[in-house]
């Protein structure tokens, strides 16, 4: 029987070290800024109602303008997924929501097309149908009712009341509406 812990064996060989990660040395902080020949005499700070003055805001344009019939079509594309989800687990409902169901299934599926632009869609030129602001605002707002007697079709119907309200105000705003060679071209984003 061997003893493991025998004083007999060789020692362990110890392994390098390895050298000490130093954090590198902080930034030199920078000059105080409020040093006396810094500091402005207070007679020629600005009024705050002479700066609302010096800015004219009738002249300013901002840099990004929101395209709200572009929110609109994605809301669109999302109440079409939730309706259809929606209306598959409505139609086991009984009378006001298996007819719910079956709306919502019939709307989703003919509306995904033209929110999807499918390229036999978009060759067609038929997404120009969603280019009708004025038109397609107030329809979707009032297709979104028949969802809200049916607890699993009413997400999708209140997203697509918020989209039908976002091009109501894409059409309120004048955004501009594509053309069909526009689309079928692919110069303009739908």
């Amino acid at each position: 029987s061997s003893n493991v812990c025998s004083p007999d064996l060789p020692p362990f060989p110890s392994l390098p070290r390895p050298a000490p990660v130093l954090p590198p040395p902080p930034p030199p902080s920078p000059p105080p800024l409020e040093t006396p020949q810094h500091r402005l005499p207070h007679s020629t700070l600005p009024c705050p109602c002479q700066i609302f003055n010096m800015v004219d805001l009738n002249q300013y344009i901002p840099k990004i303008q929101l395209k709200w019939n572009h929110w609109a079509r994605t809301l669109l594309l999302a109440s079409t997924w939730l309706l259809v989800c929606g209306g598959f687990n409505a139609l086991f409902y009984t009378f006001p929501g298996f007819f719910a169901g079956l709306y919502s299934i019939i709307v989703g599926v003919a509306l995904f097309p033209f929110t999807w632009p499918l390229d036999k869609f978009k060759e067609k030129g038929w997404l120009v149908v969603l280019q009708k602001f004025k038109i397609v605002g107030p329809v979707l707002i009032l297709a979104s009712i028949p969802t809200f007697f049916s607890l699993p079709t009413l997400l999708g119907g209140v997203v697509m009341f918020f989209s039908g309200v976002a091009y109501s105000i894409a059409a309120i705003r004048k955004e501009k509406e594509l053309t069909k060679q526009e689309i079928m071209s692919g110069r303009g984003r739908v």
